[in-house]
């Protein structure tokens, strides 16, 4: 059962890293550090280990947490059309925010502790850029 899991996550892992999938797809996990089940820890883990591990350049991390965003027009457009649905599903459009926010959570609270988390590492400078791409819309990555 662990190996078809870790092959899953895998699997996923370079589905991201080929562009065919983003960051959005992780969206029905329950990324929170407090009741997270042990499997959904692990399963992130490697995948965000993958995930950092194929690069070496930080700025293809902070492409890849990038993707999938929806543009400033789209954006704006859904506002609009919130506005004249209801106003209670305002914020309804803050799904990929929050996801981002909560993979920024569980990477400072599970892989900062990585033993591949080593000073001037490609796998540290990855971590450090995906987090700050999870914190920031306008994206600054330099280090």
């Amino acid at each position: 059962q662990a190996r078809k899991a870790a092959n899953l996550v895998k699997l996923l892992a370079h589905l991201m890293l080929e562009f065919k999938l983003n960051i959005n797809v992780l969206k029905p996990i329950d990324i929170s550090p407090e009741n997270m089940p042990e499997s959904a820890i692990i399963f992130l883990t490697i995948l965000f280990s993958n995930i950092f591990d194929a690069y070496e350049d930080p700025m293809a991390v902070a492409e890849l947490f990038r993707r999938g965003q929806p543009s400033r027009e789209h954006l704006q457009q859904q506002a609009i059309e919130d506005m004249d649905n209801s106003e209670d599903d305002v914020f309804a459009g803050n799904d990929r925010e929050a996801l981002k926010e909560n993979i920024s959570v569980f990477l400072m609270h599970y892989l900062e502790k990585s033993p591949k988390n080593m000073k001037k590492s490609a796998f540290r400078k990855n971590l450090k850029t995906a987090i700050k791409a999870c914190e920031t819309d306008g994206v600054d990555y330099m280090m």
